[in-house]
């Protein structure tokens, strides 16, 4: 069994190395491998019990990198985590009646995993109670009659209602990520402690690994400063939209919005306030924003929105009441030190079905007319009775 164990431990090594490789390389662009890592074997006679529980992880492994490969654009990627890590622990281990729950923001909860039932009360429990508590303060696992444990040990597990064969937490060095309860095993756990320790130590970097995969997306999806959708993203994701949209046969409008003065206080070294400033933009844009619309930042100085079901008429006068509210705190010149001031190029799909990257091309067009011309907005349909007169 040691002999196992250490071969065990240096594929898992090399398959953890293979893909982390693969996540730094940039996870945002990983797809499916068309020959996904091969952890080899001990050449043992077909059907010895060696074979059968190596070939068992080196499958979950094998399994892991091409289900993390497959999460490109997950609006949530836990709970489908959640149910890899049950399939993992049952083929592995044999475990049944498997829970798993996360830490809490405020480190004093366990929150189930798995997606909430909005008619079931979601599950919690304390990380200072029970058994489970236990776990994740003192990063010891448990297992039920391992005599290991002692007798009180013993008598904290058998406390709880429901019944626990093992329970161990999910950590990397002193961080706490979640802990993970089963209430059977097969064989029984006291039977396959080795095997435990390593599927503990698997889904722990299993875990990890999908932590900072989604980190990695989450930077690269939103503006670090304001929060925002950021310019890929954005393009990305309003181009769904409009595919949608015109499925739907409903018109769209395009908005750039430009805020002028922030330049200057970069260029004087004000750098913290102007990320206040865009900051306060941006949390008013959301606040004003219908939910069906998307929102983002197109680089330094402007902002872009989406805005659905709308044409260019019913845009204008939206984009009018937004500006008019932005004004309230670009006028704060006090505050800013220099003067600021939002101008606004917006376009409209109108008959046609034009792509995102021409619907936004088009609007920075505008942007610059507006600017040109000295105008707070300007429109794709010239000579309109919406566009605005001179600031």
């Amino acid at each position: 069994m040691n002999a196992i164990l250490t071969f065990l431990g240096a594929a898992l090594l090399v398959a953890v190395g293979y893909i982390a490789a693969q996540w730094r390389a940039g996870y945002g662009s990983m797809t499916p491998s068309a020959s996904p890592v091969k952890i080899p074997t001990m050449q043992t006679a077909p059907g010895n019990p060696s074979t059968v529980v190596v070939d068992r992880f080196a499958d979950a492994m094998d399994r892991f990198h091409r289900w993390l490969s497959a999460q490109t654009d997950p609006a949530d990627p836990w709970p489908a985590f959640g149910e890899f890590a049950r399939g993992v622990l049952r083929e592995c281990c044999g475990a049944t009646h498997v829970k798993i729950y996360r830490l809490s923001s405020n480190g004093k909860e366990l929150i189930a995993l798995r997606d909430p039932n909005p008619l079931v009360q979601t599950d919690s429990l304390s990380v200072r109670r029970g058994i489970v508590g236990h776990v994740v303060t003192s990063g010891r696992s448990f297992i039920a009659g391992d005599p290991s444990h002692g007798k009180l040990i013993e008598e904290l597990a058998g406390s709880v209602e429901t019944q626990i064969a093992w329970c161990f937490s999910v950590h990397r060095g002193s961080e706490r990520l979640g802990v993970i309860t089963v209430g059977q095993c097969d064989p029984p756990a006291p039977a396959n402690k080795s095997a435990l320790a390593l599927a503990e130590h698997m889904i722990a970097q299993f875990w990890w690994m999908t932590a900072s995969a989604v980190r990695t997306r989450t930077l690269e999806q939103f503006d670090p400063i304001c929060g925002l959708l950021s310019r890929p993203a954005f393009l990305r994701i309003a181009q769904q939209a409009l595919t949608d949209s015109y499925h739907e046969g409903a018109p769209v409008a395009v908005a750039v919005l430009g805020l002028e003065g922030l330049r200057g206080m970069n260029d004087s070294g004000r750098w913290e306030i102007a990320d206040e400033l865009l900051q306060e933009i941006s949390t008013l844009l959301r606040a004003k924003v219908r939910a069906g619309d998307l929102l983002g930042r197109f680089d330094g100085s402007r902002f872009v929105i989406l805005l659905r079901r709308v044409d260019s008429e019913l845009a204008t006068l939206i984009v009018r009441q937004l500006i008019a509210q932005l004004s309230t705190i670009c006028d704060d010149s006090a505050r800013w030190g220099a003067p600021t001031q939002v101008r606004c190029g917006l376009t409209g799909s109108g008959t046609d079905r034009p792509t995102m990257r021409t619907l936004v091309s088009q609007a920075l067009s505008q942007s610059r007319r507006a600017r040109e011309q000295e105008r707070l907005i300007a429109v794709d349909v010239l000579d309109h009775t919406l566009v605005e007169s001179p600031a």
